[in-house]
């Protein structure tokens, strides 16, 4: 007892089926030729038997992939036969591994997320922008421009730790980042609010808003550095071609959000999460950099430990600096407006530039030397 329209539906969805059943049987035919055949005998002798599928016999598409693959069928078994494809493909399935598990661990975090209020999620979601954007702009700059020398070091030098320059090239690595995201964190941390005020704060978005998110921000700065760091880690065990260790302290570092999440979630709301985020992220990088001290016998000797403590002095500084100057600044600048405000904030990260550029040169600090020459190179 079907009308017209429902039976028009119907044969629809059944042609639809039709379709993509032909795909799913075609697909699964091609798969089999490379996963089955031993020789390539074998598979030419699939490929022949793959033209009398009925969708192949209609001269359609599948007609026309099968005369590709038979045009180019050598170079295509050869090359998905090659070793390095495989080891590629073997590296990374936990490279895929890591991203289900990052996924399920954003889905466990906007689960938790939708509990604390619809103002809250808008105040975590407008300060991801000013988390991401150090962390892109140093972590994962540095970590890219870094992988292809860890690579070639790593290969060259001994199986177990990498070599001395391997060695080196990490601490140098590893000293550049803490150098150019310390400042950008404490700097951000310390002017979060003006920030979020000058960028934010126009229309529905209040100065209650401003609160909410210059508070969530505070929570995430303390981890940033090791967010960074993180990304330059993950990087050196990839050069190791250790794709799975990343993979595994990733779920451990899920476990862990989960863990301070659903303690700290009652009594603090979104800071709670917030918390539970940097806490992830911190006790990522630790994992990583004991994991890989380890394996690579240590990094004694690169100066690393006196670069991390001099970039802290002077990053302390800096915040200090910019901490006490920052009333006068703001008072001097209230009357103008959005100008007033982003002439406050200029004024003081210049402020800071200089009293931690100051600090880090008289400090000795070889990386802000290096930064210095090269300014000075491309200024002559």
């Amino acid at each position: 007892n079907m009308t017209d329209d429902e039976r028009g539906w119907l044969v629809t969805l059944m042609e639809q089926d039709s379709v993509l059943m032909k795909v799913r049987e075609f697909v699964l035919a091609l798969w089999r030729i490379f996963d089955d055949s031993k020789t390539e005998s074998d598979a030419l002798a699939a490929l022949e038997l793959l033209k009398c599928m009925p969708q192949v016999t209609q001269g359609n598409a599948f007609a026309k992939s099968v005369e590709f693959l038979e045009s180019r069928f050598k170079d295509m078994v050869a090359y998905l036969r090659h070793p390095g494809v495989r080891r590629i493909a073997h590296l990374y399935l936990p490279v895929m591994a890591g991203l289900v598990v990052s996924q399920v661990g954003v889905l466990i975090d906007r689960n938790l997320a939708s509990q604390t209020g619809e103002g809250s999620m808008a105040a975590r979601r407008v300060a991801t922008p000013l988390v991401q954007f150090p962390l892109g702009l140093v972590g994962s700059a540095v970590a890219f421009a870094v992988l292809p020398t860890l690579s070639r070091h790593a290969v060259a030098g001994p199986a177990t730790t990498g070599g001395d320059a391997y060695k080196a090239t990490l601490a140098r690595g590893i000293s550049m980042v803490l150098m150019l995201i310390v400042p950008a964190s404490v700097g951000l941390a310390v002017l979060r609010e003006p920030l979020v005020r000058l960028l934010f704060q126009h229309g529905a978005f209040n100065a209650e808003a401003t609160a909410r998110t210059a508070l969530a921000f505070l929570c995430y700065s303390p981890s940033i550095p090791f967010a960074a760091v993180d990304q330059l880690l993950i990087f050196a065990f990839y050069a190791r071609q250790n794709t799975l260790t990343p993979v595994l302290v990733g779920v451990v570092g899920v476990a862990v959000y989960l863990a301070v999440a659903l303690t700290l979630l009652p009594t603090l709301g979104m800071a709670g999460l917030v918390l539970a985020n940097s806490a992830q992220w911190i006790v990522h990088a630790l994992i990583l950099l004991v994991l890989l001290w380890r394996v690579i016998g240590g990094l004694r000797g690169y100066g690393l430990w006196w670069s991390t403590l001099k970039v802290l002095v002077a990053g302390l500084t800096m915040g200090l600096a910019v901490l006490a100057a920052q009333p006068a600044v703001g008072a001097f600048t209230a009357s103008g407006g959005l100008a007033g405000l982003a002439l406050e904030l200029a004024a003081l990260v210049g402020l800071g530039l200089v009293v931690f550029g100051g600090v880090a040169l008289a400090l000795r600090l070889d990386e802000a030397g290096r930064l210095w020459e090269l300014a000075v190179g491309k200024l002559r």
